[in-house]
């Protein structure tokens, strides 16, 4: 299944934290960051990529340190306020300052008309 995730401006560093917890490794650090997208005057960063089944089932618990972070670089409590912060639906939600929200389902292109974001010039 496709994920596309709106993450507001000032939780994009626990968002990267939960993309290493779940995902591959270091290189999820750079999951989130600021291109352009903006909703009702707040910046967001938006990532869509498919989503394995475990991956979704994992969210819903509380996560530690994944096993290769031998060198303790994931923030194990910024992922988990992520983790809390995750709204996620197979609906359109416009994005929320105070969560990160996701649709489940269709390409980002859709997803990001349905969730009212705008594009700015940077």
């Amino acid at each position: 299944m496709i994920v596309t995730v709106f993450c507001p401006e000032q939780h994009i560093d626990d968002a990267n934290n939960l993309a290493m917890c779940l995902a591959f490794g270091p290189a999820d650090a750079d999951t989130y960051r600021l291109e352009g997208w903006s909703f009702d005057g707040v910046q967001y960063a938006v990532t869509s990529f498919p989503a394995p089944a475990q991956m979704m089932q994992a969210v819903g618990y509380p996560l530690g340190r994944p096993s290769w972070d031998n060198s303790k670089l994931v923030n194990v409590a910024g992922a988990n306020r992520a983790r809390v912060m995750l709204d996620l639906s197979p609906e359109a939600m416009p994005p929320r300052p105070d969560a990160i929200v996701g649709r489940i389902g269709p390409m980002a292109r859709q997803a990001i008309n349905d969730a009212g974001l705008v594009w700015l010039d940077l």
